[in-house]
């Protein structure tokens, strides 16, 4: 484990430029040393070494495949009670690592049901950001202090209230131009059309349901340039947000 502490002053008054978080702000950085990256000069005794964070080193780490399964009374190691995405990940890193004893972690606060949950066998990282992507979405992101993040993209969620919680974080002036701007010139959309299905479930008790929907963008005749590109196994409520989602994408 490293950690980089910083004393940060701007003429005669001090202030600080670290952590995100309470009690966080002499904090530049909390990182892991990357394997195979120490090297020792003999003559200088200098020692130098690469530092990555939370999610890169979990890229590392290899894990066992699971699957898990929404019950309203869980009996076995392999059921879960009314789970969601959020809860099928927390038992991943809960119970088959020990990420959660290493580092803060921030949920998507998505409350859909969710009726099974597979990992694959593989890298840690890639395991459950690929679970996350395939049902919301979302990706698993590490910040400078070391926690981890499950964030929704924010092209994703609708515009309205939903979107209250996300604070603007620079808003950038044309006194904050450096150099030239470069504009992409797309004369033509890079997609030509996107398929999406996607799994409605009620939820694990007696009268639950399982519904799947599927949707399409532009509409039903696709662009005349573009890639195709097609995904399954979202996690949604239903055939609108399904529509709000593909087009979205």
């Amino acid at each position: 484990l490293v950690v980089v502490f910083s004393d940060d002053w701007q003429g005669s008054n001090e202030g600080a430029i670290g952590g995100n978080a309470e009690n966080r702000d002499s904090i530049l950085f909390v990182g892991y040393i990357d394997t195979g990256s120490i090297t020792l000069d003999p003559v200088t005794s200098k020692l130098e070494f690469e530092v990555s964070g939370i999610t890169n080193t979990m890229k590392e780490v290899s894990n066992y495949s699971a699957s898990l399964e929404s019950k309203t009374n869980a009996g076995t190691w392999w059921e879960m009670r009314e789970m969601t995405v959020d809860r099928a990940l927390i038992h991943m890193l809960r119970w088959q690592s020990t990420v959660l004893a290493l580092a803060d972690f921030h949920q998507t606060g998505d409350l859909l049901p969710v009726q099974y949950a597979d990992f694959d066998r593989g890298g840690l990282y890639d395991t459950t950001n690929q679970f996350l992507e395939s049902t919301l979405g979302a990706q698993m992101v590490g910040d400078r202090q070391g926690a981890i993040y499950c964030e929704i993209d924010l092209n994703l969620i609708p515009t309205g209230s939903s979107r209250v919680d996300y604070l603007t974080a620079l808003d950038v002036e044309r006194r904050d131009w450096r150099e030239d701007i470069a504009f992409d010139f797309l004369p033509n959309s890079p997609m030509a059309y996107i398929e999406m299905g996607g799994i409605a479930y009620s939820g694990p008790s007696a009268t639950g349901s399982t519904d799947a929907y599927l949707a399409g963008a532009p509409g039903d005749a696709q662009l005349w340039r573009g890639s195709i590109e097609r995904g399954s196994g979202l996690v949604i409520s239903g055939q609108d947000q399904l529509n709000l989602l593909t087009g979205n994408m």
